[in-house]
């Protein structure tokens, strides 16, 4: 009984609490409807903030899938404007090469050409020199006409050897002068294609700025997208930094409050236990029971009551009802009423798993009328005794004792259990 008792009081006094606040029900629905839409409330408030934190991700991802799109952009740029300037390199170095060799070939036209003047100089000098000396020779004689005609065969060889190399120098003009055109057609197409090249070059640069320019949106978007997701994670970590503190001070809250509350119960429970073993202390009873003393009477019918208006002692008064003397030729039958007083100690036995046995001793006194039925006649005897008394209270129900009963010149005895119905004094 015991181990229920705890929880039966707490019970009864919730009930005792709602029944004298007929509103305590309703106020409690109340609260939980609050505290449920509160919570409600911060549910979907924590539902939009993770939504939101979501939404900053995925538009973090595309930023960085549009940048990373920009870099392969712009890495193909780049190499198509290296292509284009090496192209141009290529193109120029080609172009410079044909300028050279228009040049040296303008340098050789330039060169044969004065070479021609000069041998075309000599070719008159050595003309005018052989005129002279056919001149001379025709109007020569003997040996003299002879040298002169040696002489006039040599001029006219190195004339012709001049003439020679007159023509051979025109002719190597008339080469240069092919090989000028040629560079020169060379030098044009190339300059063509370097122009070409330059444009190509310029145009791959304007798509590498542009790829950059892109770049560095992308890049800025994902910085921005970044620093949103940062700030929506960073508000989802403040509120549910502040959640998990309101959760922490709400179950400190919670604890105080059950501490609190559990203080408040033991000081109830300790507040009980005084009371009722101050109460318990107090033996108010009425009950029956039946015994024998194992000579006449053999069988006995009791009637007693208890009354304490101090702690740990009681009054108990009573009538007993014998019959039966054990001999089957004598009748008996007899009255006893009688007035105890004894010490009670409530839980005696402590040691036991129950507490509920009362254990109490004591003596008294009472007036004893029998009659006895003998073949002889009927015996009467009325006599005083004195009565020692001990025995056990279980659970406030059971009562069992022992009684020693004497007259000073004879004695007697009584063993009994019974019912009791124990008071509960207020």
């Amino acid at each position: 009984m015991r181990v229920f008792k705890f929880p039966c009081a707490i019970f009864f006094i919730c009930l005792f609490s709602c029944a004298s606040d007929p509103n305590a029900f309703m106020e409690t629905d109340t609260r939980i409807e609050i505290a449920s839409f509160g919570q409600a409330l911060e549910s979907d408030e924590h539902v939009a903030e993770v939504r939101s934190v979501a939404e900053t991700r995925a538009v973090e991802a595309r930023a960085i899938a549009e940048r990373r799109e920009a870099e392969t952009f712009a890495s193909e740029a780049r190499g198509a404007e290296a292509r284009a300037k090496g192209t141009l390199s290529a193109e120029m170095y080609l172009a410079e090469d044909a300028l050279r060799a228009e040049n040296r070939a303008a340098a050789e036209t330039l060169a044969a050409q004065t070479r021609l003047v000069e041998l075309t100089k000599v070719a008159e000098a050595l003309s005018l020199e052989r005129r002279e000396m056919e001149t001379r020779a025709r109007g020569a004689q003997g040996a003299e006409a002879s040298v002169a005609e040696a002489r006039v065969a040599a001029a006219r060889s190195a004339e012709t050897r001049a003439l020679a190399d007159v023509r051979e120098t025109e002719a190597r003009i008339v080469e240069m002068r092919t090989v000028e055109a040629r560079a020169a057609e060379t030098r044009r197409v190339t300059e063509t294609r370097v122009v070409a090249a330059r444009s190509e070059a310029e145009k791959r640069a304007n798509e590498v700025r542009i790829a950059e320019a892109f770049l560095a949106e992308t890049r800025a978007t994902e910085a921005r997208a970044t620093q949103a997701r940062l700030s929506a994670e960073a508000i989802v970590e403040t509120e549910r930094i502040a959640a998990e503190k309101e959760r922490l001070a709400a179950e400190a809250r919670e604890a105080e409050k059950r501490e609190a509350e559990e203080r408040m119960l033991a000081e109830a429970r300790k507040a009980e236990v005084r009371e009722t073993r101050k109460l318990s202390s107090k033996l108010w009873t009425i009950g029956g029971s039946i015994g024998t003393s194992l000579a006449a009477p053999m069988f006995i019918v009791s009637a007693h009551g208890t009354a304490a208006p101090f702690r740990f002692y009681f009054l108990e008064m009573g009538i007993d009802f014998g019959f039966l003397s054990g001999a089957s030729d004598v009748g008996y039958n007899s009255i006893y009423p009688f007035v105890h007083y004894a010490f009670f100690l409530p839980d005696a036995f402590f040691l036991l798993v129950t507490k509920s046995i009362g254990w109490y001793i004591g003596a008294g006194f009472g007036y004893m009328m029998s009659n006895y039925s003998l073949p002889e006649g009927d015996l009467k005897e009325k006599t005083f005794a004195m009565d020692m008394i001990t025995g056990i209270n279980i659970a406030n129900i059971f009562d069992i004792s022992y009684t020693l009963r004497t007259n000073f010149r004879n004695s007697n005895n009584k063993i009994s259990a019974g019912y009791t119905y124990r008071f509960k004094p207020k």
